[in-house]
């Protein structure tokens, strides 16, 4: 099951840190988190292979904070990843696992941002982040340039490195990168899938890692982990998503919806009541998911509207059939096929 009878207190991490993690609603470590962290924390290289759920993230997000001693001005913590949106879901996660470590910066450095910005943030000493997650490609075209001061670097992570590693561009950036960091640091990379051709080019980036692999399908429910589904018609599945908001208690939210090419039954809803952090929804997430659905909702009911006051009142074989059609305007003013009404215009 994955469940062990040690919790985080057990990895002797710092107060403000062990606060940050109890406030999230973590109690026990994940299978993966189990095994990485107590040997993250000592400085080794980690090759991570675990299916997506099982608390990765969490492995070098918990262990470069614990060893991380932020100086201002001195980057010293980086992380790469394939994706901006993925950046931005372990900048998040830094910036949780932050909360009572006010003394620490993180800065998410990706393509589409301006690189102006960044290169004022790197500039001054006080704004400087100590940690940064980003893209390869903007990461080295900022050290090329010496904006980014990587000599001072005591961790490299690298997320979903398969993603990174077996495109021969991103590969390039990855190993530019690599070069302005300094011999003595730690190199984590973590994936879900790591390929026979990967894993050696993996290991070219450390000495002596560690190898971790969980692919135990027993191994990857995680204590705490609440599923519920509800089978539903396509219409009244925003609707039930908002009563479910309303209705229950939640750390974090995970949505995923299974079509019928992936299903042979009727398309449902499977809603995850997850403390895993992986497809986690902030509360700020979450009220904006609930705009989303209430618009779509009122628009939808726009657009059908048949009997209504915007909508026309006629059958499915009328609306075919471009003769004179029933609108809501008086029967004086009938519409007719050469002139029509915005009301009968669908």
């Amino acid at each position: 099951m994955g469940i062990h009878s040690s919790g985080f207190k057990d990895f002797l991490l710092k107060p403000e840190l062990l606060r940050a993690i109890q406030d999230c609603g973590f109690e026990h470590p994940s299978e993966v988190q189990h095994e990485c962290i107590p040997q993250a924390i000592l400085g080794m290289g980690v090759i991570c292979q675990a299916k997506s759920g099982m608390g990765k993230t969490a492995v070098f997000v918990i262990s470069t904070l614990q060893q991380l001693e932020p100086v201002d001005g001195q980057v010293g913590v980086l992380i790469l990843c394939h994706t901006r949106e993925l950046a931005f879901q372990i900048c998040h996660e830094y910036e949780r696992f932050t909360t009572y470590m006010k003394n620490v910066r993180v800065g998410n450095f990706f393509g589409g941002l301006p690189v102006k910005q960044h290169r004022e943030m790197l500039k001054d000493s006080s704004k400087c982040p100590h940690i940064i997650v980003g893209t390869p490609g903007r990461i080295k075209a900022l050290a090329e340039e010496k904006s980014l001061d990587l000599t001072h670097l005591r961790h490299f992570v690298v997320d979903e490195c398969d993603k990174c590693l077996e495109s021969i561009d991103m590969r390039a950036d990855v190993q530019a990168i690599f070069k302005k960091t300094p011999h003595d640091k730690q190199v984590m990379m973590f994936s879900a899938t790591l390929s026979a051709e990967v894993r050696p080019v993996c290991k070219k980036f450390m000495r002596d890692p560690m190898e971790i692999y969980v692919d135990d399908e027993s191994k990857l429910t995680l204590h705490g982990l609440v599923q519920h589904y509800v089978m539903l018609q396509e219409e009244q599945k925003n609707r039930k998503l908002n009563d479910l908001l309303d209705a229950l208690d939640f750390n974090q939210v995970g949505g995923y919806r299974l079509w019928p090419t992936m299903c042979a039954r009727a398309p449902c809803l499977f809603l995850s009541l997850s403390f895993s952090l992986s497809l986690s929804f902030s509360l700020s997430h979450t009220l904006a998911l609930r705009a989303s659905l209430a618009r779509q909702s009122s628009s939808s009911r726009a657009w059908r509207g048949p009997g209504s006051s915007t909508g026309c009142s006629t059958s499915a074989t009328s609306r075919r059939r471009p003769s004179t059609r029933a609108c809501s305007r008086p029967s004086a003013s009938r519409c007719t096929r050469s002139s029509r009404c915005s009301r009968c215009t669908r």
